[in-house]
């Protein structure tokens, strides 16, 4: 390194040439945020306690190889539980599945609460078709959505 300060040219014939690296630390999220996402915190408090109809828990779960799948939707006060297959984990086919399941139900939809999925950025289209509210788990809290974590492990 004395070489290169000083002028000299030997520095050229190492192996890298002692180029710096810029240190990484931590790591980026690239895939970005999801937009108007209101956090778990911000529900009601109602829905903690299960004594209404009408608070539901969704989520999508991908088959084997990612090949197809399903979207699953448990209401937290009766445990009904709805399966629809899907084909493919985008925003569009998880909104549009989400509402094929809902929409005769739309009277019973108060509050829906996702994961921190890409498939559910459109959260906003469903809650003005369904008109609810929507709400997002914290990352990696699963035991916040625990009733369709846990009917999902029977699929």
């Amino acid at each position: 390194m004395q070489d290169k300060a000083v002028g000299g040219e030997l520095y050229k014939y190492l192996r890298h040439q002692h180029k710096k690296y810029k240190k990484c630390y931590g790591k980026n999220d690239y895939r970005g945020v999801i937009p108007s996402r209101i956090d778990i915190d911000e529900r009601p408090s109602i829905v903690d306690n299960h004594t209404r109809i009408g608070d539901w828990e969704i989520d999508l779960v991908i088959g084997k190889g990612h090949k197809g799948g399903f979207a699953t939707l448990a209401e937290r006060k009766s445990r009904l539980y709805l399966v629809l297959p899907i084909t493919n984990k985008t925003a569009q086919t998880a909104n549009d599945a989400i509402t094929k399941l809902l929409t005769p139900l739309k009277h019973w939809v108060k509050t829906l609460t996702f994961d921190n999925g890409r498939e559910f950025s459109w959260h906003e289209k469903l809650a003005d078709r369904l008109e609810c509210g929507t709400y997002f788990a914290k990352p990696y809290h699963s035991w916040e959505r625990g009733l369709n974590e846990n009917h999902n492990g029977f699929c």
